[in-house]
């Protein structure tokens, strides 16, 4: 990133997919982090941020105006954290002081990625290079498990002081007693009757 630009307490979320940035935020909230909260959103998941209070910016756009902001924001800010492969990481050169946390958006490894997909060896040699640019910026991965661990290792072609063994975010609430009474009781407000109604739609479907 540019040097002309000082770094602050800031953190900026790069978002593909909300759940995981929005617990993590959420839980700041709770602890009163004192830092100034970004999110560059990735499609539809701005919807998600645009009441935080927070600047929520549209990435990956063709609107220069946007693109401006993001780099600015990225440019100062101490901590960043995405949710995906973002190959903007290959060109960026983050200050010494600046932290790349990778949170992923899946729970788990129901296919193939980084360094562990079969198609990278179709790709080219400039290819293979930005991957690993872009892996090389992950200075610490969350992970929900040990052998998620040893599947983040692998893939991104990272060590064991880049892991971070805290869990997925996105799954705080099924620890959450209040949240997961508050999530059953909506869903029989919300089907209480559905059964009735499905077993006549049958009935007369069949008469």
């Amino acid at each position: 990133m540019p040097t002309i630009f000082s770094l602050k307490e800031k953190i900026t979320f790069v978002v593909s997919y909300s759940e995981n940035s929005k617990y993590v935020y959420e839980e700041m909230q709770r602890e009163h982090l004192k830092a100034d909260v970004v999110f560059l959103c990735r499609g539809n998941c701005i919807k998600t941020f645009q009441n935080s209070g927070r600047k929520a910016i549209p990435f990956e756009t063709m609107n220069l105006f946007y693109m401006f902001r993001a780099c600015f924001h990225l440019a100062t800010s101490k901590v960043v954290v995405v949710d995906n492969y973002f190959g903007f990481l290959a060109a960026v050169h983050f200050k010494k002081q600046v932290e790349c946390i990778q949170l992923w958006h899946a729970a788990g490894a129901f296919k193939t990625f980084g360094l562990q997909d079969h198609s990278i060896a179709a790709r080219t040699k400039q290819a293979r290079e930005r991957f690993m640019k872009v892996y090389q910026q992950f200075d610490k991965v969350a992970v929900g498990s040990d052998i998620m661990a040893e599947i983040f290792k692998i893939a991104f072609g990272l060590s064991e002081a880049n892991i971070l063994r805290t869990g997925i975010p996105r799954t705080d609430l099924f620890y959450d007693n209040r949240e997961r009474k508050r999530i059953a009781s909506d869903f029989k407000r919300k089907f209480k009757n559905k059964k009735k109604f499905f077993m006549r739609r049958l009935f007369e479907m069949v008469i």
